[in-house]
């Protein structure tokens, strides 16, 4: 059996891991409890043969979600408003502030899409409830994984793991280490504890930071903070920076679409979806743009795009994306000289929509727009 232990990073994912561990081992003492994105790591980190496996992650790939998927594994999901996530690893990893940004996108898809599915042996444990300081959540656990749980066990478990003990033990632990310690190289590879790993238990941090920088983490990831309480659409400054460098200009929708920028990227959640946008030109052209959906080097949908009369431009393009942890660009050619005449796309909007068929697809596409004609 597999039991799936995944939360955003910074959400006291390795406290419910920690959790899981004991309580499995009361009834498989053999349990393996490893830490793998992909099937590939997963099967590298586990013998043939092994009955019993507690998964951490922060991500999985899209094998392992399959494999979750058909074994109806026990799963157990930390989560946090995503902005926070990022203010809390990069001030523990001594990152700038939106260095985390890529990967807690990632994170975030998978966990939005594990949110999506009607498992009943899913358990969702948010960050700002403290979970991690209330013997319910141990006892929900259980219930979650059907272990029985005695008092005298829920009890032992809460007193140890508190965060004011924890804190406590991991700074004597860390107290023991090298001097040079740092975070990547000081791990416990049994409980998956590291130094420094007990935050502050805060929430809405990322409120606290500079303007600046509080405001290109919102425009990078307050869609993905709003789907978890139920939104259905993410807004995407347009910007060509996947590694996390954004540029406020493009944030605040003035970056043009240049040689050098001509493409956006995103990490959605499984599903179907509708990327729009408008686009203004500066003066009259008869340019036509090739506007394309990729997830890697796969084409998911494309549509031309063609200025009208009063120097804008509307397109939607629909498409359906099954692999959460793969990247979605959208890319806009035709770009030979464009930096005699800038386009501004200030934003796009993701949708996440119903199943479609190809005929309302279809249909849905046809009254976009007059200037729009589907690519041959």
């Amino acid at each position: 059996m597999i039991i799936l232990c995944l939360g955003l990073p910074s959400s006291a994912s390795t406290w419910a891991f920690n959790i899981v561990r004991a309580l499995a081992s009361t009834r498989s003492p053999d349990m393996v409890g490893v830490y793998a994105e992909t099937m590939d790591s997963f099967r590298e980190k586990v013998r043939p043969g092994t009955a019993d496996v507690i998964l951490k992650a922060h991500v999985i790939d899209e094998a392992l979600f399959r494999t979750i998927e058909a074994s109806d594994s026990p799963t157990i999901v930390t989560w946090r408003d995503p902005r926070d996530v990022a203010v809390s690893t990069a001030q523990r990893t001594g990152q700038q502030v939106l260095g985390p940004v890529p990967f807690v996108r990632r994170s975030a898809a998978c966990i939005l899409s594990l949110m999506q599915t009607k498992r009943s042996n899913i358990l969702f444990l948010d960050y700002a409830t403290d979970y991690m300081n209330r013997k319910q959540t141990i006892r929900e656990i259980a219930e979650c994984l059907q272990i029985r749980a005695p008092a005298s066990l829920v009890e032992e478990l809460h007193k140890s793991l508190k965060t004011d003990t924890l804190r406590k033990s991991l700074t004597t632990w860390a107290n023991t280490l090298e001097s040079d310690a740092t975070f990547n190289t000081h791990v416990d590879m049994n409980t998956h504890w590291h130094k420094n790993h007990i935050g502050d238990g805060k929430s809405d941090k990322w409120r606290t930071i500079s303007g600046e920088d509080a405001y290109l983490l919102d425009a990078c990831l307050g869609g993905q903070a709003e789907m978890f309480s139920g939104g259905r659409e993410i807004r995407l400054p347009w910007n060509n920076q996947s590694s996390g460098q954004y540029e406020h200009r493009a944030v605040e929708g003035l970056q043009s679409v240049t040689s050098h920028s001509s493409r956006a990227a995103m990490h959605l959640p499984r599903g179907w979806w509708v990327a729009e946008f408008e686009a203004t030109s500066p003066s009259p052209t008869n340019r036509v743009f090739e506007i394309s959906i990729y997830c890697n080097e796969k084409l998911l949908s494309q549509r031309l795009m063609a200025f009208g009369a009063d120097l804008t431009a509307a397109i939607k393009l629909m498409f359906e994306h099954r692999n959460p942890t793969e990247t979605i660009f959208i890319r806009c050619s035709g770009l030979d000289d464009i930096d005699e005449m800038p386009i501004s796309i200030p934003m796009i909007q993701f949708r996440q929509i119903s199943a479609l068929t190809e005929a309302e697809i279809g249909h849905s596409a046809r009254r976009v727009s007059k200037q729009v004609t589907p690519a041959i």
